[in-house]
């Protein structure tokens, strides 16, 4: 017989998804499932101070039920994959410390002896978060200057895979590149000036975040006569992400 299927979707994130692409897939000897091409790609905002709790979709899907030969109930599996592009954006205080070596007289509002490392609790809208922050303070050409640097640790805390941005589609269609896996990019900002950073695309290595870092700084350098200050971070994670769903569907068969 014909059936409906209603897939219940939202996006719980606080990032706004634009193309999220879902592959459906089941055993054609018990149960067939149609899709069209409009219903494969999603648009589903995130949530915002007008909607708090994200944006939802329903969507109906025909489905089949072919003829069972058996005379008990059979239980076929149903899997939906979903791809799309997301992004984390994460705000920590860091400790500019323009007197470390303690020389100054002076109160210090921070102090990298006690603000060096800042962890991250919480949720930041995406699966992707930031864990720690590490602050210290190098030396520069001029003495009168000193280069913040800080390595920002990262990992996965959801429950998906990680893909490069550019093999979202890809992934969804059963065909992406080898190198698709673990990608994401980062940006790093201190108040309103990008840090350079040693790497722009990151490879995660494990689920393990000591291992999942990059290391930026502010070559410029920070004036020695500043006194010592607490600074917003600025953090940008891109990356593809990809999960799949899994249902049980059991067949009747048909009473006679």
């Amino acid at each position: 017989s014909n059936f409906e299927m209603l897939l219940d979707v939202a996006n719980q994130g606080a990032y706004d998804i634009d193309q999220a692409f879902f592959s459906i897939s089941s055993n054609p000897e018990y149960l067939d499932i149609t899709t069209t091409e409009g219903q494969r790609v999603l648009t589903l905002p995130g949530r915002s101070v007008e909607n708090p709790r994200g944006e939802k979709s329903l969507l109906s899907l025909k489905a089949h039920a072919n003829r069972v030969s058996k005379t008990s109930a059979v239980s076929t599996p149903v899997s939906l994959t979903f791809c799309y592009a997301y992004q984390t954006h994460a705000t920590p205080i860091v400790c500019i410390d323009t007197d470390p070596a303690n020389q100054k007289t002076q109160m210090k509002a921070c102090s990298l002896d006690s603000s060096s490392s800042t962890s991250l609790g919480g949720g930041q809208g995406g699966p992707m978060t930031v864990t720690r922050v590490e602050t210290s303070m190098l030396s520069h050409d001029d003495p009168d200057r000193l280069i913040p640097d800080v390595k920002v640790f990262i990992a996965n805390q959801g429950n998906g895979d990680i893909i490069d941005t550019s093999q979202v589609e890809q992934y969804c269609g059963g065909s992406p590149s080898k190198n698709a896996f673990n990608i994401v990019n980062v940006k790093v900002k201190l108040q309103e000036d990008f840090l350079l950073c040693n790497k722009e695309a990151l490879t995660l290595k494990t689920q393990d975040s000591s291992e999942n870092y990059i290391e930026c700084q502010y070559p410029q350098g920070i004036n020695k006569k500043i006194p010592s200050y607490l600074a917003p971070l600025s953090v940008t994670i891109d990356y593809g992400y990809t999960f799949t769903v899994t249902k049980m569907i059991s067949i009747q068969p048909k009473s006679r």
